[in-house]
């Protein structure tokens, strides 16, 4: 009822309100019988190194990979900041310095593209609609100068008229400055 009424409060109809709850529930059941055992390993590893030491944490090589990009402010794939909703995977942001943000404006991902389908080179397309984020930024994430080609579903701003475009990507290296800390020294006199 909470969940209904936070909705409703949002200026969404009743019947808007269960449709986005009854949508929001469905996915965290695809997502909870999605856990393998790799994930219940981790949770159970980790569960007990923090009743022992409360610094000792057990990470997957995936959840070791993201440990290791936030340390190194530094990532190889194709410097776009991504969101989900509804299951799909939307463009949230263009990291300044990536390989987006370097393309043709006519020819690159642009904020709020929806992407449904990402290809590793000349491979078939791979569908990503209704899985995690996680497993949709692998899937774009690789190695330096190779070319990922994402399928996106893009809506005119005028017309609201949806489009699906082809977009080839090489990868490159991405600099994670906005989370580097800085800091500053001031003397007084």
């Amino acid at each position: 009822k909470y969940q209904l009424l936070n909705y409703m409060k949002t200026g969404k109809t009743i019947e808007q309100a269960r449709e986005k709850l009854a949508k929001k529930y469905i996915t965290v059941k695809k997502e909870t019988d999605s856990i393998d055992k790799e994930k219940m390993l981790s949770t159970y590893l980790n569960s007990f190194a923090m009743a022992l030491d409360p610094h000792t944490n057990y990470m997957t090589p995936v959840e070791f990979q993201d440990f290791t990009i936030s340390m190194d402010l530094k990532l190889s794939g194709i410097g776009a900041v991504l969101r989900s909703d509804d299951g799909f995977v939307f463009v949230e942001s263009i990291i300044a310095g990536g390989p987006v943000s370097r393309m043709k404006e006519n020819e690159a991902v642009r904020i709020n593209d929806k992407i449904i389908a990402v290809a590793q080179g000349d491979d078939e397309a791979e569908d990503i609609i209704d899985i995690s984020l996680r497993d949709a930024v692998s899937k774009i994430r690789g190695k330096k100068g190779t070319t990922v080609k994402l399928t996106v579903v893009r809506a005119d701003p005028k017309t609201k008229e949806e489009k699906k475009l082809i977009i080839p990507i090489v990868r490159d290296d991405v600099v994670l400055q906005d989370q580097a800390i800085k800091h500053d020294t001031y003397t007084s006199k």
